[in-house]
């Protein structure tokens, strides 16, 4: 018995059952009792989406331990011309028989019954592909009324703000939609401050609140909804927000602090693995001197007439090659972080707060440049493509994109340099933060309590501000070199 439902959306375990109760009624009259469900819900054949259950089944009439199937309507089982001949193969290699409760047998085994199953098919096509064309006619008169469509979005009672009748399955109440409201504005300001994505959803995880579908936070569930348009009041339609239209909700954000989240989180220089949480001021931050490499963490022993002394240094990542290229380069820790705790002191309170923040031009510069970067990478895959077709040879395919990688090598340098300058103008600006402003105030009082911030924060501030290198030589401030970003 195969049963697959297209949009399940709030989980709703009737609607499955009800395929599973029109099969069972079909295969009791026909006094057929060993039965296995195969059920994919909420899993859409026609576009494509990973059906986990019809895959099993597929195999299972391969290996001869399923003889029979039967689904509620052909188009529960397929939706597609080309699933369709892979069935007509299968069952023709195999001898399974195929029933539907509403669309009769398909029978398989005759010319002509494959025919009628071919046309079934391309009927069903035709059906689903005129629903998706009144859904997306629907769904753009919805945005040009400053409307949303889907499943209730987190920090709302509704896809559009108001409270859902009480009979519908998604409804919340009004305290619950407001506390995520709040949750929401809060982890926005969080990464703003420079808190990391891992550390937020580590909060929210903690503090019991869940996903719309009641799933627990995960790094790429929070980017998604902290990087939302609809969080400043913006109306999105096929991934393009549509200027002049006001949305019907109420924004929990404004739109500069949007973009700064977007560009924080579209850095492409950000690291996207999520990997161990960095535990020292300057892991690779600081560079090695010698082979601009990252330096990190590590223990050192001195031994005098008084005893051994262990004590943390930051060395070159090469100090543990395995080619022969090792690096002997180390510096203590100390040394380092108290070197760049004062150099950040001195740019905080005593430098010039306001040139900090990013210039409108800087801000219009940095559009242009992320939509250069998206014409480039469209490039790199034709080409990938025209390789995989055979139509290009590697010798042509590197020629092309020897220009392509160096350009974006460019671009990303310079979006890079812009977002780090937004996300450095939130932690410096008051909140909730407007025009990205530097407040000369919110400087001086972050550059005198430095080390009372949190590490990611720390980090963020650095990374922003300067440079740090290692020179060789003996162990002394004098090797450090910093210098200043922007």
């Amino acid at each position: 018995m195969y049963v697959r439902l297209s949009q399940n959306r709030e989980h709703d375990e009737d609607r499955p059952q009800r395929q599973i109760d029109a099969c069972t009624a079909w295969l009791k009259s026909r006094e057929i009792s060993d039965v296995e469900a195969y059920t994919d819900d909420d899993r859409s054949a026609y576009k494509g989406k990973p059906r986990p259950e019809y895959k099993r089944l597929m195999g299972d009439i391969r290996t001869g331990e399923v003889t029979q199937v039967i689904a509620l309507h052909v188009d529960r089982l397929l939706r597609n011309m080309t699933e369709m001949e892979g069935l007509i193969d299968l069952a023709e290699r195999t001898g399974c028989k195929i029933d539907t409760v509403e669309s009769g047998e398909l029978d398989l085994t005759t010319s002509a019954g494959r025919g009628m199953a071919r046309m079934m098919a391309n009927f069903a096509t035709i059906e689903v592909e005129r629903k998706s064309e009144r859904h997306l006619s629907k769904a753009k008169q919805m945005r040009t009324q400053g409307r949303g469509m889907g499943r209730r979005p987190f920090g709302w009672a509704s896809v559009n703000g108001g409270l859902l009748p009480e009979k519908a399955k998604s409804f919340v109440t009004v305290e619950q939609a407001a506390s995520e409201a709040k949750i929401l504005r809060e982890g926005i300001s969080d990464l703003l401050e420079g808190k990391s994505l891992h550390s937020i959803a580590e909060s929210w995880n903690r503090s019991g609140v869940t996903t719309t579908a009641g799933r627990p936070w995960t790094l790429r569930s929070v980017r998604e909804v902290l990087m939302r348009w609809r969080n400043c009041g913006l109306v999105v339609h096929l991934d393009e927000v549509v200027e002049g239209v006001e949305a019907v909700w109420h924004p929990v954000a404004t739109r500069e602090e949007v973009e700064g989240v977007r560009g924080i989180l579209n850095n492409d220089a950000r690291r996207t693995s999520p990997g161990p949480t960095p535990r020292h001021l300057l892991t690779n931050i600081a560079t090695c001197g010698k082979h601009g490499t990252g330096m990190h963490v590590g223990t050192q022993y001195s031994k005098s007439k008084a005893g051994t002394t262990k004590f943390s240094v930051y060395r070159c990542n090469n100090a543990r090659s395995v080619n022969g290229d090792r690096c002997f380069l180390t510096i203590k820790a100390d040394t380092l972080e108290s070197a760049v705790h004062q150099a950040v002191r001195q740019r905080l309170v005593f430098g010039k707060a306001e040139g900090l923040a990013p210039t409108e031009q800087e801000r219009a510069t940095l559009s242009t440049l992320r939509s250069d970067r998206a014409k480039l990478v469209k490039s790199e895959q034709d080409i990938a493509e025209r390789v995989g077709s055979g139509e290009w040879g590697l010798t042509v395919a590197d020629a092309a994109l020897k220009g392509i990688k160096a350009r974006r090598a460019e671009l990303d340098s310079d979006i890079s340099k812009i977002t780090r300058r937004y996300a450095l103008a939130s932690l410096l600006g008051d909140r909730p933060v407007k025009d990205g402003k530097v407040s000369i105030m919110r400087a001086a009082e972050i550059g005198n309590d430095f080390k009372g911030l949190d590490l990611s924060q720390q980090r963020t501030i650095i990374r922003s501000l300067l440079t740090v290198t290692v020179m060789p030589g003996r162990d002394s401030a004098e090797r450090i070199k910093i210098q200043n970003r922007t």
